[in-house]
């Protein structure tokens, strides 16, 4: 028999549960404890299947257990495996239910989430049912969701680098960046307002994961920079907002979030000109994977909603999300 027979005729479903879990924890006892069942086991089990490709996957001393590069390759196609398991398992139930799928959405805090909530509220207007399950986290931690399968579609920003030839990209918006403080603020009675009334503040910014960050500490160099001290980074809005709530703060925050706070008379869109660079927004998919139908409905549904914000002009502040234009080199 040989290998590729082995492979398929001898590991179980079991064993790539086990790759994932050892994989995901890095620890024998921590990954027994995920799957509910006692190290011991976990250690024969991971010999068993070492024994069946024979192939050392892990390498393991009383302190570590790491990847070998053979374990790396396996427990890579295990995550991809048992995501595409859940996913049916999902899309099963949902079927069965009257849903036409599972529609699985991630969700960066750069976007503001009543984007999503009132693009899948018109749909289910329209009649379309969509079971819609959204995640939200970090631009690339949810991009290597999408690419193992854990996710259909991914609304976020372009610094992603190069994405994988499998991932379809969908235009949305750009936006860009503005001064936040909260609603009650002194400063937010102003008209006008220079460098030096904000710089002594404290400071909510962006981690340097994202994309405006480095631009940010450029403009600090340029303008005078704040106390680092008192800095705050988070890329969570709750946070962000939390840390307003009756302090001298002020925050970076990309200006459609903003304009959605503001407009819940959360916040105050601080008079003050700190643009630092145009971020391109984007729904992106697999292609030829998940419920193509309910993602092509879902971007259709993003664009209708971008267009009715486009179109409060009676709001002096409103949301300044800017069309693409063609032939125009992407800044992010």
């Amino acid at each position: 028999m040989n290998r590729p027979e082995t492979f398929l005729n001898r590991v179980t479903l079991r064993h790539l549960k086990l790759i994932h879990a050892i994989g995901q924890e890095l620890s024998l006892s921590r990954a027994a404890a995920r799957l509910h069942t006692s190290q011991p086991a976990v250690s024969l089990a991971l010999r068993e299947m070492e024994s069946v490709l024979e192939a050392r996957l892990f390498d393991r001393s009383t302190r570590k257990v790491r990847l070998t590069a053979l374990g790396d390759v396996l427990c890579k196609h295990a995550d991809r495996i048992l995501g595409e398991i859940e996913q049916a398992a999902l899309e099963f139930e949902a079927a069965r239910d009257g849903y036409p799928g599972l529609l699985r959405v991630g969700l960066i805090p750069q976007v503001p989430a009543s984007l999503l909530t009132e693009a899948l509220e018109s749909l289910q207007q329209d009649g379309h049912r969509i079971h819609a399950l959204v995640r939200e986290g970090s631009a690339r931690g949810l991009a290597e969701e999408l690419v193992r399968g854990n996710l259909d579609c991914l609304i976020s920003h372009l610094a992603l680098g190069p994405l994988a030839e499998d991932i379809e990209s969908r235009p949305l918006y750009e936006d860009t960046t503005c001064l936040v403080v909260e609603a009650g603020h002194p400063l937010a009675t102003r008209a006008e307002l220079n460098w030096d009334d904000v710089r002594a503040l404290r400071w909510i910014v962006p981690t340097y994961d994202a994309p405006v960050r480095t631009r940010i500490d450029r403009e600090f160099f340029l303008r005078g920079r704040p106390d680092l001290a008192t800095l705050i980074e988070t890329d969570a809005v709750t946070v962000a907002l939390g840390t307003l709530r009756g302090s001298r703060t002020v925050a970076v925050m990309n200006r459609a979030v903003a304009e959605c706070y503001r407009l819940s008379g959360l916040i105050h869109i601080l008079p003050l000109q700190f643009e630092v660079g145009v971020a391109r927004f984007v729904l992106l998919s697999r292609r030829e994977a998940g419920p193509e139908d309910a993602v092509a409905l879902l971007g259709q549904a993003l664009h209708r909603q971008i267009e009715s914000w486009r179109n409060l002009r009676a709001q002096p502040a409103g949301a300044r999300l800017r069309p693409e234009r063609k032939n125009r080199t992407p800044l992010l």
